[in-house]
């Protein structure tokens, strides 16, 4: 997995320095920026989770790299100035949402803490409804939007049942084994840790969220250099990707350029 992280993270510099040296680096290229950081950190911890056998875990994390690589294909679909300006400024919402929480549990929130949240806020209220949750859409209608419905149904489905209190989250990576007494009590509990073909599923779909965002970024940029250190990625960690317990993928082109 190690030598897989590498090879990404030589495209994500690779794209980052050809964003930077874009003429005029506005709010949408920062932004793409970010993303790209996020990503490449979200991916290494996946690696990290999966390789100690934490596979819930991983799968977790996968499922926030998914939705980066929605996110991002949302963004940069349509309007992307408007909307990549409404991703980052739904941090003052959040933050003043936030506090007003914790004052409604009794907890101390600084005056000036308060005050330059709610000053930050009305600069952005417009874009806004006070009471809503989200950034924007849902992150399935941003899927459907930007084509990317089926990302949501399969990678970013999995990684809800880990993120969340479920049967899913609780058994992956591990089975087991008890028995009980006539009165119910435990008398052996033993698990069993992940092989090796399942600790590396969460980190294959993570792989693949994070092509589906190099990929969506590179398109944006429209340049043929781009393009090219993308494929060539794909073409070195593609065929090392295996399935769980299967063959290597055989797709010559990176799974979001296919038709």
């Amino acid at each position: 997995m190690t030598a897989i992280t590498e090879e990404f993270r030589g495209a994500i510099s690779y794209l980052m320095r050809s964003i930077a040296a874009q003429p005029e680096v506005g709010g949408e290229y920062i932004g793409m920026l970010m993303f790209l950081s996020r990503g490449r950190r979200l991916l290494e911890g996946v690696q990290l989770l999966a390789a100690r056998g934490y596979r819930a875990e991983a799968f977790a994390v996968s499922r926030s790299l998914t939705e980066c690589a929605i996110d991002i294909a949302y963004i940069l679909r349509t309007d992307t100035k408007a909307r990549m300006d409404k991703f980052f400024n739904y941090i003052h919402l959040s933050s003043k949402q936030r506090y007003e929480r914790l004052a409604e549990q009794g907890i101390h929130v600084p005056e000036d803490q308060r005050r330059s949240t709610d000053l930050a806020f009305a600069q952005v209220a417009s874009s806004f409804n006070p009471k809503q949750r989200s950034w924007d859409l849902n992150v399935k209608q941003r899927a459907e939007d930007a084509g990317r419905l089926d990302l949501y149904k399969t990678l970013f489905d999995i990684g809800s049942a880990a993120s969340h209190s479920s049967p899913e989250g609780m058994f992956w990576g591990h089975e087991m084994d008890f028995s009980v007494d006539a009165n119910g009590r435990v008398l052996h509990l033993s698990e069993r840790d992940a092989t090796a073909s399942e600790r590396l599923l969460p980190y294959r779909l993570a792989c693949l969220a994070m092509v589906d965002l190099l990929v969506t970024v590179m398109t944006y940029m429209d340049s043929d250099a781009c393009a090219v250190r993308v494929k060539e990625l794909w073409e070195r960690v593609g065929p090392r990707l295996q399935k769980s317990g299967g063959e290597p993928e055989k797709h010559d082109e990176p799974p979001s350029l296919q038709k």
